[in-house]
């Protein structure tokens, strides 16, 4: 299901393929010779300290981690997903509010190498949330699929074998192999006649049929035919639209992105994508040994080649995606070659492409509500726009600020942070 935050031990599978990616770069580039990045701009950063500097965020911890919770997502409309373990590789998934009251208990089976659609569990969404239930034998292949609402009573029941986050008024569902879209009421709207679809973003959802991606208005009316294919990857190989652009794949070309009436905008050159968000999007070429760089909306180079491909693993449709611009900065990665093996050093840009925050973690996620959860060495902690250190590094993980709380971890427990308001 949809969620960019992830368990100890899907966060370990994320890590695991970290490494693929850092070792594949690192013997991409065996034998050539780095672009260094531009160097940290002083005066940028000056000016972000300068305009921050009355509007200092303040965090407090609202509840150390305990052992209640195993496992724990982002808040969404007021709720997060939590987990404790289950009896095999799983959880047993319920869902607190603000207060940590439990609005629908720890009762919805899942597997974490099995989560639906590679990702975790959903995310509250236009009301309603995405829940299973399995038999007793814990059968993930047989779980069924319905919604509940924020007071935990069923309102959709279990009869699909997969289901997405409400969208726009529709979520996809899967029976019998094929998706289609039902609304709150639990009618189907549009029929299962695909193979596999996203979520409606911007009016169109991207589906397949007969291994080609085509795009669909609410009503089922084919608007951008079946003209794009699978990048054989096995992940999703269209994605929603951003910003009135989406990327789609052509087999011999590589990827490119079209409008809504499915003219191509920016042409089929590219490696690896990303989504549009605050007028840029990242792109990869394999000219340049996989290196990223960004580009704008008419697929103007803004940012050229230089930075290391450090994909990560998108739960919002199970594909590898770029980073994205957010709060108009962007996380980018550099990989460090040593003696005793090599990783990747992350720091963050602007739109021009000025360092403003040096690569100096291991892992950085994208700036919300002010603030970055990052990683030095094995520990995680959190910064604000001008690099200073907000929240010591004393955390095994840490999930990005959502809705003025964050999930923090400790031995294999989570505990939550919040935004001082007072």
């Amino acid at each position: 299901m949809i969620s960019t935050e992830i368990s100890q031990e899907v966060n370990m599978r994320r890590r695991i393929l970290w490494l693929v990616l850092a070792s594949a770069i690192v013997l991409a580039g065996l034998g050539c010779p780095a672009t260094p990045p531009p160097a940290t701009d002083e005066t940028a950063v000056e000016a972000l300290q300068e305009s921050d500097s009355a509007d200092e965020i303040v965090v407090k911890v609202l509840r150390e981690p305990t052992v209640e919770y195993k496992y724990a997502q982002s808040f969404h409309e007021g709720f997060a997903a939590v987990g404790r373990n289950a009896v095999i590789d799983g959880y047993y998934i319920g869902y607190v509010d603000k207060n940590l009251n439990v609005v629908i208990p720890m009762e919805h089976f899942y597997i974490y190498w099995a989560f639906q659609d590679g990702g975790s569990a959903s995310n509250f969404s236009e009301g309603l949330v995405a829940v299973s239930i399995s038999d007793e034998n814990y059968d993930w292949q047989e779980r069924k699929w319905g919604f509940k609402d924020k007071t935990g009573k069923l309102v959709i029941p279990f009869e699909y074998d997969s289901a997405q986050d409400f969208s726009e008024g529709l979520a996809t569902v899967e029976r019998d192999g094929k998706r289609g879209f039902i609304d709150k009421a639990g009618n189907v709207v549009i029929p299962f006649d695909y193979d596999h679809a996203r979520s409606f973003s911007e009016g169109l959802a991207a589906v397949r049929r007969d291994g080609k991606w085509g795009f669909i208005d609410k009503s089922g009316r084919i608007v951008v035919s079946f003209n794009y294919d699978d990048d054989g990857s096995n992940y999703l190989s269209a994605y929603t639209f951003s910003e009135g652009l989406a990327a789609v794949n052509k087999k011999d070309n590589g990827w490119g992105y079209i409008d809504k009436t499915g003219k191509v905008v920016i042409p089929f050159k590219y490696s690896a994508v990303g989504a549009f968000s605050e007028g840029m999007a990242c792109v990869s070429y394999d000219d340049y040994n996989g290196k990223f760089g960004v580009i704008n909306t008419d697929g103007s180079t803004v940012v050229p080649p230089i930075y290391d491909n450090e994909a990560y693993y998108d739960f919002h449709g199970s594909f590898f995606s770029l980073p994205h611009f957010s709060e108009g900065l962007l996380s980018v990665a550099n990989v460090r070659r040593r003696p005793e093996g090599s990783d990747y050093m992350t720091g963050y840009i602007d739109k021009a492409g000025k360092i403003i925050i040096p690569l100096e973690y291991s892992y950085g996620a994208a700036f919300s509500e002010g603030l970055a959860a990052v990683r030095r060495g094995d520990k995680s902690g959190y910064i604000d726009k001008t690099g200073k250190t907000v929240v010591p590094f004393e955390y095994t993980d840490a999930l990005s600020f959502s809705e003025g709380l964050a999930w923090v971890q400790k031995n294999y427990d989570w505990g939550i942070l919040a935004i001082n308001t007072d």
